[in-house]
C-alpha cells in the first residue's frame, strides 16, 4: 500500500525521494509544524517555516526549502492526495504567519497581480478576506496578506478588484460571482477598521471634534506612526495628548532629549492598542479575600511592608501602576534623514531601548515600512530588531516565516543599525547622537 492510516486518521504516505539529505524509500507523515520524512535509519523534520515553494508535477511532489529539494516520486494514486493535504498544512502554516485571525469572510480562487517594494508577481491561488486583511496563498513565498487598515484606494474592474496601499498595487481578477461579495466585504470591514481607529483616537483625546477625529482616523490608520506636523495641522491637542502618555512612561526624559537630536517637526507620532482580555482584566482586579477573623488578627500582627501586602492581598487601597491602554511611539530622523530612531514610550515596569535604523529612501518612506512591518507581526515589536539566530529558534517560526512574506518587515530588518539601552541619559544621548552622526 502507498498510504496507510494511523490514529486520527493521519495517514503515513510511501514514496521515493530524491535529495541531497534523503535518498531511497520513505514514509511521509504530516504534523501541524511540519513534514517528517523517515527513512529505515534516518528521519527528517522539515518545518514548515523552512519550506519555500511547493509543486505537484508529472505526479511528483516537489518540496524546495531553503538549503535542499525533496522529490517525491512513486506514490501512485496518492501523489495528488498527498499534495493536498501537504499544500492546506502548509497554507494553515501560512495564515498563521500572515497573523490572520477568526475564519475568513470570503474565501474565493482566482488570480492575482501585485507589485510591493519591488517585487512583483502573479498566479492563480486561494484568495481570502479576514476581519483585517485579505490574503492570498500561493504555494510559495509569494503568500501575502494585503492590509486593510492601510488601503488607499480600491479600483473595480471586469471580474478584478485591484487594492492600493500607497505605492504599492494588489489585483485580484476571475473571482466570478464572488466577485461583489469580496468587494462587499472589503468595503465594509475597511470602514470598521476606519470607526474603530477614529473611536480610539476620541479615547486619546476627547477634546476632537467629529470632523477632526474622522480626518485623522484617515491620516494615522490603526494608530500608523504620521508625521507629527500632519497631526499638528488638524488637531494640535492630540500631540498635547500623546506627549502626556510618554511623560508617564519609561521614555520621559529620553523623548525630551530626542526633540533636541532631532527636530520636532520632523518627528513621526503613532500608537499602538493594548488589547487585554476583559475576562482576563476582571479576573486580575478581584480581591483575595480572607476570613474576617483571619483578616483581623492578621491586620494587628503585622504592619509596616507587611501590613500593606495584607492591604494589597485584601483589596486595600494600596497604589498599583496606573498602566495606559495605549503605548505611544515615536520616530525621530537624524538631521539629513539617513537614519531614525524608534522609541516606544512602554511603562515604567517594562525594560526599554531606543531602537535605530537607515533610513533608505528617507524617513517619510521609513515610516512607512515601519508601519506595514509592525502591523505584519500584530505589533510584536521584538520581530523588526531581532537578531537572525533568534529569528531560527523553533518558537519564533512563525516570526520567520512573516519576514520571508513581508517584504517592508524584511527591509526594515536589513537596516537596524543597533539598540540603545535606557541608562543614564548623558550616555544614552551620547550613543544616540553617535549613530545619527555616522
Amino acid at each position: 500500500m502507498d498510504a496507510t492510516a494511523q490514529g486520527n486518521d493521519v495517514l503515513d504516505y510511501k514514496a521515493q525521494v530524491a535529495s541531497f539529505a534523503l535518498t531511497g524509500e520513505v514514509t511521509l507523515k504530516l504534523t501541524d509544524e511540519s513534514l517528517l520524512i523517515a527513512s529505515l535509519l534516518d528521519t527528517v523534520d522539515i518545518p514548515y517555516a523552512e519550506i519555500n515553494e511547493l509543486a505537484f508535477i508529472d505526479y511528483e511532489v516537489i518540496v524546495l526549502t531553503d538549503t535542499d529539494r525533496f522529490t517525491f516520486s512513486k506514490m501512485g494514486n496518492w501523489g495528488q492526495p498527498f499534495y493536498r493535504e501537504l499544500l492546506a498544512a502548509y497554507n494553515k502554516a501560512v495564515l498563521k504567519a500572515l497573523f490572520t485571525t477568526g475564519a475568513p469572510l470570503i474565501t474565493s480562487e482566482g488570480g492575482y497581480h501585485y507589485r510591493e517594494e519591488g517585487v512583483e508577481a502573479s498566479g492563480q491561488a486561494p484568495i481570502q478576506v479576514f476581519e483585517n486583511c485579505v490574503c492570498v496563498l500561493p504555494p510559495d513565498l509569494g503568500a501575502r496578506r494585503v492590509p486593510l487598515h492601510f488601503l488607499t484606494g480600491l479600483d473595480k474592474g471586469d471580474f478584478a478588484l485591484t487594492h492600493r496601499v500607497d505605492d504599492d498595487e494588489y489585483t485580484f481578477s476571475k473571482l466570478g460571482h464572488e466577485t461583489d461579495p469580496f468587494e462587499g466585504a472589503v468595503i465594509k470591514q475597511t470602514k470598521a477598521l476606519r470607526e474603530k481607529t477614529q473611536a480610539m483616537i476620541q479615547e486619546i483625546d476627547p477634546t476632537l471634534s467629529a470632523s477632526q477625529a474622522t480626518q485623522l482616523a484617515k491620516l494615522m490608520p490603526g494608530g500608523a506612526a504620521t508625521s507629527r506636523a500632519s497631526i499638528e495641522a488638524i488637531a494640535p491637542s492630540l500631540i498635547a495628548a500623546a506627549e502626556e502618555g510618554i511623560a508617564k512612561s519609561r521614555s520621559a526624559e529620553y523623548y525630551e532629549a530626542l526633540k533636541e537630536i532631532s527636530d520636532p517637526a520632523s518627528m513621526y507620532i503613532g500608537f499602538i492598542k493594548n488589547e487585554v482580555d476583559e475576562a482576563d482584566a476582571e479576573q486580575s482586579a478581584l480581591p483575595i479575600e480572607l476570613p474576617a477573623e483571619l483578616g483581623g488578627m492578621l491586620g494587628g500582627l503585622v504592619s509596616g511592608v507587611a501590613g500593606d501586602v495584607i492591604e494589597n492581598l485584601m483589596g486595600g487601597d494600596a497604589e498599583a501602576e496606573e498602566i495606559s491602554p495605549y503605548v505611544f511611539y515615536v520616530v525621530a530622523p537624524s538631521k539629513d534623514k539617513s537614519v531614525c530612531a524608534v522609541e516606544f514610550a512602554v511603562p515604567e515596569s517594562e525594560s526599554a531601548a531606543t531602537f535605530v535604523y537607515r533610513c533608505d529612501g528617507g524617513a517619510d518612506a521609513f515610516a512607512g515600512r515601519l508601519n506595514r512591518a509592525m502591523e505584519a507581526v500584530d505589533y510584536a515589536r521584538d520581530v523588526i530588531s531581532m537578531p537572525e539566530e533568534k529569528l531560527g529558534l523553533p518558537e519564533n517560526r512563525r516570526y520567520a516565516m512573516a519576514v520571508k512574506r513581508s517584504p517592508a518587515l524584511a527591509k526594515v530588518r536589513e537596516g537596524f543599525l543597533g539598540r540603545v539601552i535606557h541608562s543614564s541619559l548623558d550616555t544614552w544621548k551620547k550613543n544616540v547622537e553617535g549613530y545619527f552622526i555616522g
